[in-house]
């Protein structure tokens, strides 16, 4: 062939070629361990573009990453310089992959979110959607920091070596190495990059130790009941009230990925394909990471016996902490992704599997919360010992490869690719078969049955030992009630309300926070923007009532929350808690800054009221005592600590 007469540097194409076939020839040497015999391509070696040509699909296929403009490294080993077209083709894909990610995120994601909140999908899709847009730009600033990581560790391994060259002439260095020999070679040998035992295992075993005393943090938290445990309640009841049919179809269905049948059946699958391409030595990390996720999920449950959240969707019948959907979504795909790294020969590919993985990885986690079925540090807790047994199975994995070499068989690529996609698409279709029929026991909702107030309406605070304050998520008292309402029901409420001028907040949703975002920048009204949420006895508030001031806009308005509450009057009233503020603006672009004086809040709110002509008695009485203090977003107020105990007729004019 004509390419094979064409020599540079003494060596034929097809020479070339054989040399990267059977690692023989001028100049060749031994790749590193784990490395095959094609990764180990002619070190050093850099080819031009007419050699390209005649280089076979499986030796092609092997390019990683772009070295310079036109430069390519296989394995980490031997370069080869493309020009013309090829480089041009090579640079092309990694943009388009780079490209597609952004557009899916920019687009897909935030259009799928909004018609989902508008089928009732309130925060919870939208929050996912925001998940994947933050993995996503962190993946597209590791995708910059990879494209520029030539200077970039150009100029950090001058400096280190700059300063490791100055220590070693140090006099007392030398003389403190020369005291302790044993401990310097130790040393020495933790951080040797040509053994995996070294630097690998060194960054792998840091890494494990740092998540393992994280773990061991959140394990104190729940045993001590520390702020987390506060949060987990009352993101569990917040959570609670945001659910629709369509988002508990939507997450039983996301949740099902960390469902054992699922699990298996994409384990079985991926160690197939795994053996398909001859690479059954990180079959066992796989294994050995689904394994030990099980086990220390099992030992968890039974050592700890915490108690499902109340708010459970559905029926679970073992403890809650960790999650066990948790740990497997991290060991499981974190492993994918891992294997997906190691072996992909382009950038775009390894970035657009991280994003992706990882926002699978937090949809199972959300899933769980949104669902009920476990708090929050349970989640969390579970994600460090998932992460914990994945750094385990990488460490097998990379270990067994450090000292195998793979083989490669040409010619066979295209019915292993075809028989691995087979095997892929099998496994996702039945996942799908098994999350539509998935449905499992609903838990039937367990209230307290409504208790009669046999003393005074504010008697109840101190036989009940309710709070007298809001809270904030982690549990700490906010500002104090300055309402206690009586009402035939939850229409008899908002109906007073309405009359005294007031309108009912929309619930939090998607649809609802873009409007009353734009109306905050466009400094314009919205009468029905939600609110933001606040707690009283772990409860996210019921009702979120607002009035425009003289001026209309969002950013500055009267606002009041209320929570109904499961006690009654003798004369079969409900009882409903809340109090009232000010916005006075907008801090930080996404909440509002309130009027430190909330006692004059509290009495406009009374003489509104007063004027609908609806209260049939009222009192004002001690209630906390004055104080000061501040919000959950550190707006100071103060307060004389009375509270307001009216009546509300059924309507106007009946006794």
């Amino acid at each position: 062939m004509a390419g094979n007469l064409i020599r540079r540097k003494g060596y034929e194409v097809s020479q070339a070629v054989k040399e990267a076939e059977g690692h023989s020839g001028p100049g060749a040497e031994p790749g590193p361990p784990g490395m095959g015999v094609v990764e180990a391509l002619l070190p050093s070696r850099i080819f031009p573009e007419e050699f390209m040509p005649e280089m076979p699909a499986h030796v092609k296929r092997k390019l990683i990453f772009q070295e310079a403009p036109g430069e390519y490294r296989f394995h980490d080993l031997g370069k080869v310089q493309i020009s013309g077209p090829n480089r041009k083709t090579l640079e092309n894909m990694e943009r388009f992959h780079l490209f597609s990610l952004a557009v899916f995120s920019a687009v897909f994601i935030p259009r799928s979110a909004e018609a989902a909140a508008v089928n009732g999908g309130g925060l919870i899709v939208p929050l996912l959607g925001a998940s994947f847009l933050i993995v996503t730009a962190l993946a597209v600033i590791l995708a910059l920091l990879v494209r520029r990581r030539k200077p970039i560790l150009g100029f950090f391994g001058s400096v280190f070596h700059s300063i490791g060259q100055a220590l070693s002439e140090n006099p007392d260095v030398k003389k403190l190495v020369q005291e302790h020999p044993r401990f310097f070679s130790f040393m020495g040998r933790r951080l040797d990059r040509e053994s995996f035992s070294g630097l690998p295992a060194t960054l792998l075993g840091i890494a494990f130790l740092f998540l393992l005393i994280q773990f061991l943090g959140v394990v104190q938290s729940v045993l001590t009941l520390d702020p987390i445990v506060a949060a987990d309640l009352r993101t569990a009841n917040l959570l609670a009230s945001l659910r629709t049919e369509g988002l508990n179809r939507f997450f039983l269905m996301v949740t099902m990925l960390g469902r054992w049948p699922v699990v298996l059946a994409f384990a079985l699958s991926a160690s197939a394909i795994l053996l398909l391409k001859r690479r059954w030595i990180f079959i066992p990390g796989l294994w050995i990471c689904l394994l030990g996720a099980t086990t220390s999920t099992w030992l968890g449950k039974v050592v700890f016996h915490r108690q499902r959240p109340v708010v459970a969707e559905y029926v679970e019948w073992s403890y809650s902490f960790p999650s066990g959907h948790a740990v497997i979504s991290v060991a499981l795909y974190g492993y994918f992704i891992y294997l997906i790294w190691r072996f992909s020969n382009r950038w775009g590919v390894k970035l657009v599997a991280l994003a992706g993985g990882s926002t699978v990885i937090l949809a199972i986690g959300t899933s769980r919360l949104y669902l009920g079925v476990h708090y929050l540090s349970d989640v969390w807790g579970g994600y460090l010992v998932g992460l914990m047994w994945l750094i385990a199975a990488v460490s097998v994995a990379e270990a067994i490869a450090w000292k195998q070499p793979r083989r490669e068989e040409p010619g066979k690529e295209f019915a292993v690719s075809a028989a691995s996609w087979v095997i892929a698409v099998a496994a996702l279709s039945a996942y799908l078969l098994m999350g539509s029929v998935y449905n499992p026991p609903g838990k039937a909702a367990m209230k307290k049955p409504p208790q009669v107030v046999e003393q005074n309406i504010k008697s109840i605070f101190l036989k009940h030992t309710l709070p007298r304050f809001t809270e904030s998520l982690i549990g700490k008292n906010q500002e104090p009630l300055s309402f206690i309402i009586a009402a035939n029901d939850d229409e008899n409420l908002i109906r007073v309300f309405r009359a005294a001028g007031w309108s009912l907040a929309s619930p939090e949703s998607l649809g609802a926070l873009i409007k009353a975002g734009e109306a905050a920048v466009l400094n314009k009204p919205d009468s029905a923007a939600p609110v933001t949420p606040s707690f009283w006895n772990g409860q996210p508030h019921d009702f979120g009532f607002e009035k425009p001031l003289k001026k209309a806009t969002v950013r500055e308005r009267h606002h009041a929350r209320f929570w109904k509450t499961r006690f009654k009057t003798p004369e079969g009233l409900s009882l409903y808690v809340g109090n009232a503020s000010l916005d006075v603006g907008v801090k930080w672009g996404i909440t509002h800054r309130i009027q430190a004086n909330i006692d004059a809040e509290r009495e406009y709110l009374f003489k509104d009221l007063a004027g609908t002509g609806f209260l049939k008695n009222f009192g004002k009485t001690d209630f906390v005592g004055p104080l000061l203090g501040k919000n959950f977003f550190g707006d100071p107020f103060f307060t004389d600590g009375k509270i307001y105990i009216l009546t509300l007729r059924g309507k106007k004019g009946q006794h």
